[in-house]
């Protein structure tokens, strides 16, 4: 019994193998290298590679570019991925070409998922969505910023008020420190009065929740764990790709509650913050846009509170 599970097993595999290998849409094209044996459905070099590097995901690219040059590909559970290690080849794909790679990838990376719409079939927000929906976010909330007096003397006064509330926290004895936390929220405070047209105060118990929820965040995608490339990860706890999606509902129904507290005090001569605006351009266009709906703006609060 034991023999024919393993023969089955082989059998399987190589079933895979040969489905990929022939349904590859990329035969044929003159595209970067990429190592030659590959499972079906992730690298065993590049695997070998973190493993060796402690986990380091960016190291074992380093690593990979000294055999196979500066751009090469790689696959990981059947999605296949372009790596650039040089400036000057970041810098002509995405600045000189930007028009070209401006898309971004599709819902089975967990950042993009999300930030996916189910209702309207496309996905939101200003980091994540691509095309015709990324413009129109982009362009709106740069232009609401402007107003609300980024770059101006006002974003100034902002930050020199902020500055002072900051020195009034700073112990008095002169005994060591932590300082990170009390940074952090004045930062944050800087973003959340142009987001929520409010600061919070330092010692606000759901303010810090929320930052140490941000810090959380930011540390598990700047670990790079493969598991972010695909859904598959998300609700197998312990993974980074389960550890940011529980993050991202936490963060998005903070947002949620300020969103709905504007709700009920809306009034449309009075645009004092970035959800004001939203909530305007949501009234005008009707709550089935595509671009302007509570989705899009949840996600919007959420990328740019997670890039303080």
């Amino acid at each position: 019994m034991t023999d024919i599970l393993i023969y089955f097993g082989i059998f399987i595999f190589f079933l895979i193998f040969t489905y990929l290998r022939l349904t590859d849409k990329h035969r044929g094209l003159r595209l970067p290298p990429m190592p030659r044996f590959m499972l079906p459905l992730f690298d065993p070099r590049l695997m070998r590679e973190s493993w060796k590097e402690g986990s380091n995901f960016y190291q074992a690219m380093v690593n990979m570019g000294k055999t196979y040059g500066s751009i090469f590909r790689l696959r990981f559970l059947n999605i296949e991925f372009m790596h650039m290690l040089e400036y000057k080849d970041i810098k002509n794909a995405f600045v000189t070409q930007g028009s070209k790679t401006s898309d971004r990838m599709s819902k089975f990376c967990v950042f993009n998922y999300v930030s996916y719409d189910k209702k309207r079939g496309n996905t939101v927000g200003l980091l994540n969505s691509s095309g015709r929906v990324w413009r129109e976010t982009r362009r709106f909330t740069l232009s609401v910023m402007r107003d609300l007096g980024l770059g101006k003397n006002r974003m100034e006064e902002r930050i020199i008020d902020e500055a002072r509330i900051l020195t009034e926290f700073i112990p008095k004895e002169k005994q060591p420190f932590n300082p990170r936390l009390l940074l952090v929220s004045a930062v944050s405070n800087i973003i959340c009065g142009f987001i929520f047209g409010h600061r919070y105060e330092y010692d606000d118990d759901k303010f810090i929740n929320q930052l140490h929820n941000l810090d959380e965040f930011t540390q598990s995608v700047a670990n790079q764990s493969p598991t972010l490339l695909t859904t598959w990860f998300i609700n197998i706890p312990g993974t980074a790709a389960n550890k940011v999606y529980l993050l991202t509902k936490d963060i998005d129904r903070f947002a949620k509650e300020e969103i709905d507290r504007h709700r009920n005090v809306f009034d449309e001569n009075c645009i004092s913050d970035l959800i004001d605006a939203y909530l305007v351009e949501e009234s005008k266009r009707g709550f089935a846009d595509d671009v302007f709906n509570e989705f899009s703006i949840i996600s919007t609060v959420r990328e740019l509170l997670c890039r303080k």
